[in-house]
C-alpha cells in the first residue's frame, strides 16, 4: 500500500482527504524512481527500456513514477488506477516528462470509480498527453486477460 486510501466511491470528492492520499503518493514515489534507478544499473537497461504498470493504488504510483522522473521513461500503464489530479503535493511543475500512456478500466469496478479514467485523462490532457484508454466491459476490480492484451499490445 502507497498511501492510504479512502474508500473512492463518493469520498473522491472529498478534497482533504485526496489531497492526503497524494501528499503520500508523492512522498513515496521516490521509492519507485530509487527502484528504477536499481533496475537501470543492475540490468543494465537504458531509461527508454523501462516501462512502468500499476494496478489501483500502483496504477496512480505507475503514473506519478514516469511523469516526475528525472529520467524519460516512455510508457506507463494504469489498470484501474486511482485518479490522477493535481493538488498542492503534485504541480505543473513536478511533471518532467511526457511518457506514452494507457489507462484500462473495467466499467463493472466498485472500488475505483469508473469516472476516474476521465478524471486522469483530464490531468493528462491538460499537461498535453493523450492518452489511449481501454475499457473493459464486465471487468470488476482487476486485470482479466483484455485488459492484460490490450497492455501488452500497447508496450510493444
Amino acid at each position: 500500500q502507497w498511501f492510504v486510501i479512502p474508500f473512492l466511491g463518493e469520498q473522491i470528492k472529498d478534497k482533504a482527504l485526496y489531497d492526503k492520499m497524494m501528499k503520500d503518493a508523492m512522498k513515496n514515489v521516490s521509492v519507485l524512481h530509487d527502484l528504477v534507478e536499481e533496475i537501470h544499473k543492475k540490468l543494465n537497461l537504458s531509461y527508454q527500456n523501462i516501462y512502468v504498470a500499476g494496478f489501483s493504488q500502483g496504477g496512480l504510483m505507475a503514473l506519478l513514477t514516469t511523469l516526475t522522473n528525472p529520467h524519460n521513461l516512455p510508457v506507463a500503464v494504469s489498470f484501474s488506477g486511482v485518479p490522477l489530479l493535481f493538488t498542492p503535493d503534485f504541480k505543473l511543475e513536478d511533471v518532467l516528462f511526457l511518457p506514452d500512456i494507457l489507462l484500462i478500466q473495467g466499467d463493472r469496478d466498485s472500488v475505483v470509480p469508473k469516472t476516474s479514467v476521465n478524471m486522469t485523462a483530464d490531468t493528462l490532457k491538460f499537461l498535453g498527453i493523450d492518452p489511449q484508454i481501454h475499457n473493459v466491459i464486465g471487468m470488476s476490480h482487476q486485470i482479466n486477460q483484455e485488459a492484460l492484451r490490450a497492455a501488452i499490445e500497447f508496450m510493444e
